[in-house]
């Protein structure tokens, strides 16, 4: 535990989370999009994902969004009504959200939102990738992938926040957990 209290907690999370990380990537159709090669239906299934996963995991951390370490980081709008928005420009059916409670305390809440404002960075750069897709020429311009200084700052207020604030070992301990339940979350909505 020692060498955990070492560490930026950051950096703590980047290592303790590399393997769920990789696997959230490979699952994702994340490549589809680097390759150029996803078609309409599946960029809208990855969509549909994508609004499951984040509304999901987006009502669990507002279990806790008025402890003061999660109100500090909890950013608005959330991601999952970006995602929403890009659905109902393209092709949209009423979808069944799952509303089961998985992260345990603020800590765990503090964790998912590692997860969340990282994949919002990581939308960013498909962004990019989206607009050289031939078969989504015909696709409007989309909320999650655009690129905003805005969504810049949240990752870096986040990124602040926790590297100012002094946590235990069971605390970061508690945060690795959320943000290992947190991808995990994504891969049973990407399988």
């Amino acid at each position: 535990m020692k060498q955990l209290l070492d560490k930026e907690i950051l950096k703590v999370l980047k290592e303790e989370t590399k393997l769920l990380h990789d696997i959230v990537d490979k699952s994702s159709g994340a490549d589809k999009i680097i390759s150029h090669t996803i078609s309409v239906q599946e960029f809208t299934k990855l969509l549909e994902k994508n609004y499951l996963a984040y509304s999901h995991i987006e009502a669990n951390i507002c279990c806790f969004k008025q402890e003061n370490l999660v109100k500090q980081v909890y950013f608005l709008p959330r991601i999952s009504n970006w995602v929403l928005k890009d659905l109902k420009k393209i092709s949209f059916s009423l979808l069944t959200k799952n509303t089961s409670i998985f992260l345990n305390n603020k800590f765990e809440a503090l964790g998912a939102i590692y997860v969340t404002e990282g994949s919002l960075l990581g939308g960013l750069v498909l962004g990019k990738h989206l607009t050289e897709c031939n078969q989504l020429s015909n696709t409007t311009t989309l909320e999650f992938y655009k690129f905003d200084k805005d969504r810049l700052m949240r990752w870096e207020k986040f990124r602040k926040h926790m590297t100012q604030s002094q946590f235990s070992a069971e605390e970061r301990n508690q945060i690795v957990q959320g943000a290992k339940k947190t991808f995990k979350a994504f891969i049973k909505y990407f399988k």
